[in-house]
């Protein structure tokens, strides 16, 4: 279903540009990113294992088709402030559901009083994981919260301004209860990269002014809150986990130096080439690095082109609606430092929106000439081949989710059924044989029939 509306929107949104004006604006960061694409289907044509590549392309295109979306429609300041405040809204979500751990948490414990006296109070802290785990809560707060502070800063009613600042607050409470490193990591830049370029559109000390009592809070609570995530005794373990992939990640990159593994491939070269193999990650654990060894040198020298591209593109003034999206994707930016955070797509799809907009509402990129025609018509080639792409990959995708529903049931005969055709559909990926021979070892061992 999902992959049906995002082909829909993307196609319908194409035509109704093509019949309108002629195809959607370009944007300044056309150039690397067609680069960047090329590059892309060209490493998944040479994937070592190809049916990971284009399940991950799926993912790369929809991202792409996003950020020309937004782009195109954020030109409209209505629209794009109409977008930035749902958003807002939905992020209510999160702290609302952090807070309810914190409660849950909170009824295990003793008393506040007796709480609060306990040395040990701050290390004890549960660790925030909405959105599946918490760094990916992490990084979303941190693409959030810079626009929350943007709606901070610019709305005029007092009630508006105290909820928004009660919103601020308790999104910050909830990106430290996480005790991501990462995602404080990203937070702190996002946040101070828009406190630097606001202050750089007006005079720096009108905007600074309205600033400081927002600061404040902030520094009073990392201060507070700060430690727990610091003092976390995984740091020894996190570094030397991320030290092996690092490492085995440029192994990677030495073996396929041109046009690396192939999208979405990292995690089976990790199991060759990761020492010693202690648990099975999927990526290098920076998104850079990851993207360097699934697509090569490649793809890094293109990488670095969309960085200065963009990075120049940051000199330019805009307004803050602009700023706030800009800051919060630096922040998504240092998270993934530490983190690779591509195969999320609440988080990929909001970072895709906000690069949208930020160049939408940044005034030099007004007035930009619209696509060519043939550039359109395969655009919509691509958005239809996404869909065909994806269509047929669910269907190895669902033989191995009835296998898992079977073995949920101790129905080990209909997973093994399930596992074969799974493994018949694509026969490249080594995933399903290691099920395969999992579960026909389990049931070896009742049944004569399956040993060899």
């Amino acid at each position: 279903l999902t992959l049906w509306l995002t082909t829909l929107l993307l196609a319908g949104w194409l035509v109704w540009r093509l019949v309108r004006t002629g195809g959607p604006a370009r944007t300044p960061l056309d150039r690397p990113l067609l680069a960047w694409l090329v590059v892309w289907l060209a490493a998944t044509l040479f994937s070592t294992v190809p049916t990971y590549s284009r399940e991950t392309t799926v993912f790369f295109l929809s991202y792409l088709g996003f950020y020309y979306l937004s782009a195109d429609l954020g030109r409209r300041p209505w629209l794009r402030e109409l977008v930035l405040n749902a958003v807002v809204a939905v992020s209510g979500l999160v702290w609302t559901l952090g807070l309810w751990q914190l409660l849950r948490w909170l009824q295990t414990r003793p008393p506040v009083p007796a709480l609060l006296a306990q040395v040990d109070l701050p290390l004890a802290l549960p660790r925030l994981t909405v959105l599946g785990n918490a760094n990916t809560m992490a990084a979303y707060i941190t693409l959030v919260a810079p626009v929350v502070l943007y709606k901070l800063l610019t709305v005029h009613r007092r009630t508006a301004r105290l909820l928004l600042a009660l919103w601020l607050a308790l999104l910050t409470l909830s990106v430290l209860l996480t005790q991501s490193r990462g995602g404080l990591l990203g937070w702190a830049v996002g946040m101070a990269a828009f406190v630097l370029l606001t202050a750089r559109l007006r005079r720096p000390f009108t905007r600074l002014r309205r600033l400081w009592p927002v600061l404040a809070v902030a520094v009073v609570l990392l201060a507070g809150l700060l430690w727990p995530t610091l003092a976390r005794s995984d740091l020894p373990a996190a570094a030397r986990i991320r030290g092996q992939v690092g490492l085995a990640s440029l192994k990677t990159l030495a073996a396929h130096p041109v046009l690396g593994a192939g999208p979405g491939v990292l995690g089976q070269e990790l199991l060759l080439r990761q020492e010693p193999l202690d648990r099975i990650w999927a990526d290098a654990h920076n998104l850079y690095l990851t993207l360097a060894a699934e697509t090569g040198l490649a793809g890094l020298a293109v990488l670095v082109w969309l960085a200065l591209t963009a990075a120049h593109q940051l000199r330019r003034d805009g307004p803050s609606a602009a700023a706030a999206c800009a800051a919060g994707l630096l922040g998504f930016a240092a998270h993934n430092l530490v983190d690779s955070l591509f195969k999320f797509p609440v988080l990929m799809l909001t970072a895709a929106v906000w690069a949208g907009f930020w160049l939408a509402g940044n005034r030099n990129t007004a007035g930009q000439k619209p696509w060519p025609r043939p550039a359109v018509l395969a655009a919509l080639g691509l958005v239809v081949a996404v869909l065909a792409v994806g269509l047929y990959d669910l269907r190895h995708i669902d033989r191995y989710t009835q296998a898992v529903k079977a073995a949920s049931y101790s129905d080990w005969s209909g997973a093994r059924q399930a596992l074969l055709e799974a493994a018949a559909l694509a026969p490249d990926v080594p995933f399903y044989r290691r099920q395969l021979g999992l579960v026909t070892g389990f049931l070896a061992a009742d049944n004569p029939a399956y040993r060899p």
